[in-house]
């Protein structure tokens, strides 16, 4: 026992190395100004990846300079920003969003470690409705703070008053604790009026009592309905295209037998030669299909895509396919159609993903043309129940609900945050005037490429999104600079 109890004494700790060593924190500093930085976390389960997290944030953060994004855990990232806005805009214009998934962002405290973040607070606007005229200002709202969140800021004039159906402000909210559904808040006496008190609610939904009430952004549960957009990759597009196919669809269209000979003769007689080993083989003519490249062909393919929108449209009038509606006195849209890319759109019912899937197989077997299931994606309305997707998605063989950030050059989703959701028009604009051969360029030389082409690059997507005033301005301002 001796001999154990003198093993264990060896086994504590001595006086001084309990006193531990002291680590002075080394602050990171570029030049003589302190570097800014911030530490942030995806809420997500899959693995993201830094570079992938560095392109797509650092557009909306440094849209010129850009960010560096090293991985310090599991989803938990730190950012250097090499703008001075971009530390401001990642701490207080959130909350900010990656492939879908929230980002919650926190100062850089050089004495923590990575566990030692909570990340559990997102910066968010909040609107107060139905205020009295008296309250409509900034300390009102600083009295409020202790209900929804910590207090940032009110978006109030130079007077401290707001002017506006309700009155805006920026909090920061827990995002650990589920939001509440209403309280009561105690009025003070305003102008002699007798002390009243006021039911806050935050969904708007019922008829609740006179008083103020605030809301947020509407949650995923709203909507009974469940809609879904299918984006079809058509495999092979070109080059499966039956001829009698399109000479039917050529006649049935009202074309003239004598044109349809002569197109059809043009597309049936070319010849194709394969090189193996620097020698060509013999020419062989092919039983469908049309040439790329041709500036007939994509008139040609989109005639025969009008049997695939006849179809859908047959199904529509019959009442088995719904479509998607913007507003109830608006027009009934199922289907989009740009060259070779397709956009079908529906209600998440079983009965219309099985009508859906027997256009299109009769389609395929019309035509030749084939849907690449592996590369066709589906996404669904957020209210969309889980076991609903999973039906719909059996249904048509379509497994990925992976959309690109953007279709024909504009955002899938834009959000409640435009400036965010168009901030890559600013780094594009940037990567224009802002290279390294523009710098040498004259001044004449610089008004030529600022009008014909950096005004030219959002033109595209203002002809179809209405952007902010706070946005062009911005955009002027980083033209301006140069």
């Amino acid at each position: 026992m001796e001999a154990v109890d003198g093993m264990m004494r060896g086994l504590w700790l001595t006086e001084k190395e309990r006193r531990g060593v002291k680590i002075r924190v080394q602050v990171k500093e570029r030049g003589k100004t302190l570097v800014a930085q911030a530490v942030g976390k995806v809420m997500s389960e899959k693995l993201s990846h830094p570079d992938a997290i560095r392109l797509s944030l650092g557009r909306v953060w440094c849209p010129i300079k850009g960010i560096e994004c090293k991985e310090v855990g599991e989803n938990l990232f730190v950012f250097t920003f090499n703008q001075e806005s971009g530390e401001r805009m990642a701490l207080e214009d959130g909350p900010c969003m990656f492939e879908k998934d929230l980002v919650v962002v926190e100062d850089h405290d050089p004495g923590k470690r990575p566990e030692d973040y909570e990340f559990n607070e997102i910066p968010i606007w909040v609107g107060i409705f139905s205020l009295p005229l008296g309250m409509m200002n900034a300390d009102s709202a600083e009295e409020i703070r202790s209900i929804i969140g910590s207090f940032l800021e009110a978006d109030v004039g130079a007077d401290g008053v707001a002017m506006g159906k309700f009155l805006r402000v920026k909090i920061r909210m827990n995002i650990d604790k589920p939001i509440m559904r209403g309280f009561m808040l105690d009025d003070a006496d305003h102008g002699g009026r007798q002390k009243q008190k006021k039911k806050m609610n935050i969904d708007g939904g019922g008829e609740e009592e006179d008083g103020a009430w605030y809301r947020l952004p509407p949650t995923q549960d709203q909507g009974k309905e469940g809609y879904a957009a299918i984006k079809a990759d058509m495999r092979k597009a070109y080059y499966r295209v039956e001829w009698r196919f399109l000479e039917a669809m050529l006649l049935r269209l009202g074309f003239g037998p004598g044109v349809v000979q002569l197109i059809m003769r043009c597309v049936t007689t070319m010849r194709y030669q394969i090189k193996v080993n620097g020698d060509l083989t013999e020419q062989f003519r092919p039983i469908r299909g049309l040439r790329q490249g041709d500036p007939m062909s994509s008139y040609l393919f989109v005639i025969c895509t009008e049997g695939l929108s006849a179809l859908l449209q047959e199904a529509e009038g019959a009442g088995r396919l719904s479509g998607v509606k913007i507003c109830n006195t608006a027009p009934t849209v199922s289907h989009l159609f740009f060259a070779d890319d397709f956009v079908l759109l529906m209600k998440v019912e079983q009965r219309e993903a099985e009508v859906l899937k027997d256009i299109l197989d009769l389609y395929e077997r019309c035509s030749g043309q084939c849907i690449n299931k592996e590369k066709s994606v589906v996404m669904f309305s957020p209210n969309t129940k889980e076991d609903v997707r999973t039906i719909v998605k059996d249904t048509l063989g379509i497994q990925s609900e992976t959309w690109n950030d953007k279709y024909l050059g504009l955002p899938v989703h834009v959000g409640r945050s435009r400036r965010n959701a168009f901030a890559f028009i600013k780094g594009v604009v940037a990567g224009r005037v802002y290279g390294p051969k523009e710098k040498l360029i004259a001044k004449a030389g610089k008004e030529t490429l600022v009008k014909a082409v950096a005004r030219a690059i959002p033109t595209y997507a203002m002809s179809c999104f209405y952007l902010t005033k706070t946005f062009c301005e911005e955009l002027s301002s980083l033209l301006g600079k140069y």
